[in-house]
C-alpha cells in the first residue's frame, strides 16, 4: 500500500524510486539485502562538489558536457553526484567517461574551496614588458579620500541643523574632484541627524573648508600612484600636485602637477615568461579540452606576461565559440571600466 500512496504523490516525484524500493523491501518475506546493490567502500572528498556547492563547476566542463548550464548541471548530478548505489549498479563507476570528466572539475574546485596554495611561476626569461595605460583623473581623489576640517562660519548665511546662530564650529569633509581635483566638493560627515549632507553646508562654510584643506598635505595611498607621496596644493599654479616624502624635506620642494601625471599616463611593467608547452602560435579552441593546459592555468600564479601573449590571445579568440568569448569579456569588465 505504501508504494501506491507514494506513487500518486506528485510532490515526491524525484524520490519515488527510493520510496518504492523501501516499500517493496518492507513487504512481508522480502529480503532488503538482496534488493540493495552493494555500496562503494570509499567516497572521495571531491564527490560532494556539484552545482549545489559551487555554480562555477559548469565552466570547467568540456564542450561535450553540453552547451548550457542546464545540460552541464544535469550531467553532473544525474551521472555522478546524484547516483544512488542502492538503486543502480556502480561497479566501474570511477572509470566511466562522464565520471572522469566531472572528477577533473571537482578536484580543482575542491582545492580552491580548501584554499590550497597555488604554485608560483619560477621560470623567467630575464626580460620585462611595459605598457602605458591611461590614468583616471579621479585616482588622486580616491587615493586621498575625504579630508576632514573644522569650520567656524560667521553669523550670516544659511543656518543648518546643528549650528547655532552667530556661527559655531563643526566638521566638514572636503573631497577632491574626480575630473579635476581643484573642483572640490564639501559635505557633512554622515549622521542620522543630517537630512542633506551636501546642501546643508553653507556657501561660506564651503569656501572656508576648501581653503583649509588646501593648506594640508594629506598622504596619498593608491596602488596606481608612486609610494610615500603626499598631495600638495600649489598656490601659485592654483592646482593640486604630488610631492614625495623625500622631496618634502628639501629647501624649496616643488610638487609635480596632477595634470602632468594624468597626461603621462600609467606605466605598467611586468616580467616576461616563456610560452607554455601547450601553447603554439596557432592556439585554437582545442585547448579547452586539454586538461593539462587548464590545470596549469588554474594552479600557477605570479606576476608577468607570457611571450607572444597578444598573438596567442587573438588566435584563440577567433577560434572560440562566441558564448565563451562573451563570458570571458564579462569577467574582465568586472575589473576594468572599458575594453577595446
Amino acid at each position: 500500500m505504501m508504494d501506491t500512496i507514494f506513487t500518486t504523490a506528485k510532490k515526491t516525484k524525484g524520490k519515488l524510486p527510493m520510496f518504492t524500493l523501501g516499500a517493496v523491501s518492507s513487504r512481508p518475506g522480502a529480503d532488503a539485502k538482496k534488493m540493495t546493490i552493494k555500496r562503494p567502500s570509499v567516497m572521495r572528498a571531491w564527490h560532494l562538489i556539484d552545482q549545489h556547492f559551487v555554480r562555477g563547476i559548469g565552466h570547467l566542463l568540456p564542450e561535450s558536457a553540453g552547451a548550457s548550464f542546464k545540460d552541464r548541471f544535469t550531467l553532473v548530478f544525474k551521472k555522478v553526484t546524484g547516483v544512488n548505489p542502492r538503486l543502480e549498479d556502480t561497479s566501474g563507476f570511477e572509470k566511466r567517461k562522464e565520471v572522469q570528466t566531472v572528477r577533473f572539475a571537482q578536484k580543482y574546485l575542491l582545492r580552491f574551496a580548501a584554499r590550497c596554495k597555488l604554485f608560483p611561476i619560477h621560470v623567467k626569461t630575464g626580460k620585462s614588458f611595459s605598457a602605458r595605460l591611461p590614468l583616471d583623473p579621479g585616482a588622486l581623489s580616491a587615493g586621498i579620500g575625504p579630508i576632514r576640517v573644522n569650520v567656524k562660519a560667521g553669523g550670516g548665511g544659511k543656518i543648518s541643523k546643528g549650528s547655532k546662530k552667530g556661527g559655531s564650529a563643526r566638521d566638514v569633509l572636503v573631497i577632491l574632484g574626480v575630473e579635476a581635483p581643484e573642483d572640490e566638493v564639501c559635505m557633512l560627515p554622515p549622521s542620522r541627524n543630517t537630512k542633506d549632507l551636501y546642501n546643508d553646508v553653507t556657501q561660506e562654510e564651503q569656501e572656508i573648508a576648501i581653503a583649509k584643506a588646501r593648506t594640508l598635505t594629506p598622504a596619498v595611498k593608491s596602488p596606481l600612484l608612486p609610494g610615500n607621496c603626499m598631495a600638495v596644493f600649489d598656490d601659485e599654479a592654483q592646482s593640486w600636485g604630488l610631492l614625495s616624502q623625500a622631496a618634502a624635506s628639501s629647501a624649496n620642494p616643488t610638487p609635480r602637477s596632477w595634470s602632468e601625471y594624468v597626461a603621462e599616463g600609467l606605466v605598467v611593467k611586468a616580467m616576461l615568461h616563456p610560452t607554455p608547452k601547450w601553447a603554439t602560435n596557432q592556439l585554437t579552441s582545442d585547448v579547452l579540452n586539454d586538461d593539462d593546459a587548464i590545470g596549469q592555468c588554474l594552479l600557477e600564479t605570479g606576476d608577468g606576461v607570457c611571450m607572444n601573449a597578444e598573438s596567442l590571445v587573438r588566435n584563440l579568440v577567433k577560434s572560440l565559440p562566441s558564448t565563451v568569448v562573451l563570458r570571458a569579456r564579462s569577467f574582465l569588465r568586472q575589473q576594468y571600466s572599458s575594453i577595446s
